[in-house]
């Protein structure tokens, strides 16, 4: 099975990690998955997701890790992937004081 994840503006083919950051929605569709798998997200807090068939939309919700696993069988794990949610990083940090030596 394959991932690919389709963002507002990107796409990643074939991954099987992914760092976002809070607040940032996103598609990923598994290629090649059996008719039969289910997408399990534990009801992580750290994502709320939706799946649909081979897709769901997920919503990085609050910082931290979670896997998501694929099911048979209800069961059977076959494939899992993992998203690690930050804050966004601050580009344009302000210096307070500077102070020469």
């Amino acid at each position: 099975m394959k991932l690919n994840v389709y963002f507002d503006n990107a796409s990643v083919f074939n991954f099987e990690k992914l760092d976002v950051i809070v607040g940032e929605k996103f598609k990923v569709e598994a290629t090649e998955a059996p008719e039969n798998v289910a997408w399990f997200f534990d009801n992580d807090p750290v994502v709320q997701a939706e799946a649909m068939g081979n897709q769901a939309i997920i919503t990085a919700a609050q910082e931290g890790m979670t896997n998501v696993l694929f099911v048979v069988n209800n069961s059977q794990v076959i494939h899992k992937f993992t998203i690690n949610v930050v804050n966004p990083v601050n580009l344009n940090p302000v210096v307070l004081n500077v102070e020469l030596k």
